[in-house]
């Protein structure tokens, strides 16, 4: 069994390992702090191409949706 390449991180300075959405666990870091500082948000972070997002829905997305509503579906965007 051949092992599989294993991508880098996205950002363009960083060589470490892509883990989650494109990107390493330090690049991720950044990113997401400036998400819940609202600086930023997922849908702006992957159309400037910092992340790779998928749009496959989680089996958790419609639980959380029934617990604190639509707003938190990441593939709507918001105005």
């Amino acid at each position: 069994m051949a092992k599989e390449k294993q991508k880098r991180c996205r950002t363009k300075r960083c060589q470490n390992p892509a883990k989650q959405l494109g990107v390493c666990m330090s690049c991720y870091s950044v990113i997401r702090r400036a998400v819940l500082l609202e600086q930023i948000t997922w849908d702006e972070a992957e159309d400037r191409g910092l992340v790779e997002r998928t749009r496959k829905p989680s089996p958790m997305q419609d639980e959380l949706a029934a617990i604190i509503g639509e707003k938190h579906d990441r593939t709507s965007k918001t105005n």
